[in-house]
């Protein structure tokens, strides 16, 4: 019988052949229960979970009519760059004080190379977003989802086409200066958008080489996760998977949802209290020179190139007040 179906959970008495019954016994065990009922204890009750969910997005400036362009809020995610604009640190570095030379753990990509004794500079970088999250109880990291929503409509001055000329393919190896990242060619699909979700640890937040990587998805084809595998209608107002088929009317740089979503659930990842969890997506940013590595279908400005959307789901136990 498993321990907590046993009937000692609710009293110490036990009755059974070879034992005194009296009302002094019995009235002890009745008061037990009783007491047991009213007041249930977290041992005698099933764990149950309930889901939550935390979303964010944000839609970049227009390039089309903003005059006073910006890239907020990504950031860099090198943060040891010493020259250059702008420099990572200014002035001198307290005593002892934790120095991150990358804000991230696990995000190597082709083409983007982290200074070094070889390349003193670094090759290319890469810049986050992120959404941090606080949990004063345990929970259970359940899904991620990421979208890149796109608008692929018929105006070439489109907001988020996904690509930084519409006549290049969107997510890319295609045009710029300099090579191609090994392993692949000209029009290969890019293996560039990691997503990270890690935790601080508890007694040192603010030291990246403490925090614990719980979740992330890097090296991953970007067109192999499309919302849908038919493309929105080339006529540019809707789609034609159907009769009638759906339409935009007159709205010829209105889309419907179309883009590329990266979902994973079903990930039962345990998160323990008082956790601060931090969810990043880093976009590349190649530095298409001839002796480093092209552009692609990014260009020199990427967060400009799509809408985003991300939830993620957490597990949270059901307790009484």
């Amino acid at each position: 019988m498993a321990w907590r179906r046993h009937t000692r959970n609710l009293t110490k008495e036990v009755f059974y052949d070879g034992t005194t019954v009296d009302g002094s016994r019995l009235e002890k065990a009745l008061g037990d229960i009783q007491e047991g009922v009213n007041n249930v204890q977290k041992g005698n009750t099933k764990q149950r979970f309930v889901a939550t969910q935390y979303h964010a997005g944000f839609n970049p400036q227009d390039r089309r009519v903003a005059s006073n362009v910006h890239k907020w809020p990504w950031v860099q995610v090198r943060n040891n760059k010493a020259t250059g604009t702008p420099v990572s640190v200014l002035g001198l570095t307290p005593i002892n004080a934790p120095h991150n030379p990358s804000r991230f753990k696990g995000t190597a990509i082709p083409g983007i190379e982290p200074a070094s004794a070889t390349v003193a500079a670094g090759l290319g970088d890469q810049y986050a977003w992120t959404r941090s999250f606080y949990f004063s109880k345990p929970v259970v990291l359940h899904g991620v989802s990421v979208l890149l929503h796109n608008d692929l409509g018929a105006d070439p001055a489109r907001p988020y086409s996904g690509t930084r000329n519409t006549a290049v393919p969107a997510y890319t190896y295609t045009g710029g200066t300099g090579a191609i990242p090994g392993g692949f060619a000209s029009g290969s699909n890019t293996v560039d958008l990691p997503i990270v979700l890690d935790v601080m640890n508890p007694g040192t937040p603010e030291d990246a080489s403490m925090t614990d990587v719980e979740y992330t998805r890097t090296v991953l084809p970007i067109n192999g996760e499309t919302t849908s595998p038919i493309a929105p209608n080339a006529s540019a107002v809707g789609w034609s998977d159907f009769a009638p088929h759906y339409s935009s009317l007159q709205m010829t740089d209105v889309r419907p949802l179309y883009g590329r979503l990266f979902e994973h659930r079903d990930l039962n990842i345990p998160i323990h209290e008082r956790a601060r969890l931090r969810l990043a997506i880093l976009l590349p940013k190649y530095d298409n020179t001839a002796s480093g590595f092209a552009y692609g279908s990014w260009g020199s400005e990427p967060w400009y190139l799509q809408a985003w959307s991300v939830t993620i789901t957490v597990l949270e136990e059901v307790q009484t007040l």
